[in-house]
């Protein structure tokens, strides 16, 4: 089996945020991989000579068959999770997750007082990660706990604190809304730290100039003469790329554009592009402890859905490429301010835009195929429900064309960018029978698009903004508020008579449907 991605991660931890009295815990399997046996062509090992046995003296080269999956084999961590994965299903009676791309992600539906509880699990190499109603996780836990075995700390401590260089912070309730912090604060200053050894920064980061952004708003007299010259970070650039991008995947979205644009400019690296990336690691240490706030009400089921928001700049980086950025976010949630974001993207279009129209066109559908219908199906199968897709963009051209399904100007995007307007049209139908999930487009305002800074190098000011819409914040300040203050009751309310005024103007039906804990009724209103 594959490894779960981080999505069906962040979409297991915000189960147990919706959950009343959700839990996640879990932990790594001692041992794991010898516990299985190795599977397809039979494979020896050859022992060095301080290894050998007394028995194998005057042999010439012997060699010892691998029985079990040994760590270091190629196949070990594919042999256990195939293992572990059919145990679950053939044994523990659980329903394995389909035709999402996601091969490691189970749901199983456990009875407890007479009411159903249903517990996610999924699996990462040898991490097993349970969320639901805690008792009945921590039941499916000790039931996995017998037969395989799980390392002395998690059963010391099951709670799930970290996973994957991610560290999870439990954050009081507020009213009825549940939070969990996501953050990276160790990992961000050891790469940190790295990179001042290899700059030869006898100070270390402290001394690293402070920035608000990750990426400057606009260009200095000289970078036109710097672009020309190459860059000293030329051979190491593909590493600090992967160093970088693990952290924006996992937790940090502020890093998206300005690793968009390096990235472009890995094989042909300038010094100018040294001091785009000695900025990004600056930001980054003296930002280190942001990070991403997941929430959920569990009290507001019948509201919930999934908000996603698509953003396109049209050739905004002329010197490297004539292709547009895409940029999407998805986003489980009661309204735009109690959300849990699960998945977000920011990306080079494949072809070369003609106009800003098409450019947010191929990004509109870039969002609804790659990120918000797999998050959707996912949740179907998990949850026994679909929760509909509500899409923010803030371009009338392309919003139009999806609902009527044909345009006259747009009408050569089928071949040249592969995108389907009838498909999407389909997804955001004003037709019950063609849209039954109740999902909706509609017009997002401009400077409340909060995936702008996927797009883009953004002010202070607009950077920030976006940063709370995003949901990132740090933990010592609370959960962003977006701009609206008071409860979050008397907030969620004025966001919902907005909401139900866009539906209005944008002619969309509007059905509202969630899963609670254990119960698989799917509840529409």
């Amino acid at each position: 089996m594959v490894p779960t991605s981080l999505v069906a991660l962040r979409i297991v931890l915000t189960y147990a945020l919706c959950v009343p009295g959700g839990e996640v815990v879990g932990g790594d399997i001692s041992t794991a991989f010898p516990k299985v046996r190795l599977p397809g062509p039979t494979t020896f090992l050859s022992l060095e000579k301080g290894l050998r046995p007394q028995s194998w003296a005057g042999m010439r080269d012997p060699v010892v068959e691998v029985v079990q999956a040994l760590y270091g084999h190629p196949l070990a961590g594919a042999a256990f999770s195939r293992e572990l994965g059919v145990w679950l299903v053939q044994s523990e009676l659980w329903t394995q997750v389909l035709d999402t791309g996601e091969q490691s992600l189970f749901c199983k539906v456990v009875t407890l007082d007479g009411a159903p509880r249903l517990v996610c699990l999924c699996v990462y190499t040898d991490d097993v990660t349970m969320a639901g109603y805690l008792r009945a996780a921590w039941g499916c836990l000790w039931a996995i706990h017998a037969r395989w075995g799980f390392a002395q700390k998690a059963i010391e401590d099951p709670f799930v604190r970290s996973l994957l260089g991610m560290s999870f912070l439990r954050a009081p309730m507020m009213e009825a809304v549940r939070m969990l912090f996501i953050h990276q604060e160790g990992y961000a200053a050891a790469i940190c730290e790295a990179w001042c050894v290899e700059i030869g920064l006898a100070r270390g980061p402290a001394a690293l100039r402070f920035f608000k952004t990750p990426g400057k708003d606009r260009e200095d007299a000289g970078d036109a003469a710097k672009a020309l010259l190459p860059g000293a970070h030329a051979h190491t650039a593909p590493s600090h790329m992967g160093k970088l991008a693990w952290l924006q995947r996992c937790s940090r979205l502020d890093l998206t554009n300005a690793l968009v644009r390096l990235q472009r400019r890995v094989t042909r690296w300038s010094r100018l592009d040294d001091e785009a990336l000695g900025r990004i690691y600056a930001y980054l240490w003296h930002h280190r402890d942001l990070g991403l706030w997941l929430m959920a009400d569990p009290s507001a089921q019948a509201r919930r859905r999934l908000f996603a928001w698509t953003d396109a700049d049209h050739s905004n980086d002329p010197a490297m490429t004539a292709r547009s950025t895409s940029s999407g976010m998805v986003a489980i949630g009661s309204s735009k301010l109690v959300k849990a974001p699960v998945t977000w993207a920011g990306k080079t279009q494949s072809a070369t835009s003609r106009s800003t129209p098409e450019a947010e066109l191929v990004s509109a559908s870039d969002c609804v195929f790659d990120l918000a219908l797999p998050v959707q199906e996912t949740i179907s199968q998990l949850a026994g429900v679909t929760l509909p897709i509500e899409l923010g963009i803030d371009a009338d051209a392309p919003r139009l064309a999806i609902l009527s399904g044909y345009s006259r100007k747009l009408g050569y995007v089928r071949r040249h960018q592969r995108v389907s307007l009838s498909a999407l049209h389909e997804v955001f139908s004003a037709e019950t029978e063609a849209n039954p999930d109740g999902n909706r487009i509609y017009r997002e305002a401009s400077a409340r698009m909060p995936v702008d800074l996927f797009t883009k190098a953004l002010g202070v000011e607009a950077f920030e903004r976006c940063l709370q819409a995003l949901g990132m914040g740090r933990f010592r300040d609370g959960p962003p508020r977006v701009g609206w203050h008071g409860s979050f009751s008397a907030v969620e309310e004025k966001l919902l008579k907005e909401e139900e005024r866009q539906a209005a103007e944008g002619g969309s039906p509007r059905l509202g449907s969630a899963a609670e804990g254990g119960c698989l009724e799917d509840v529409r209103s």
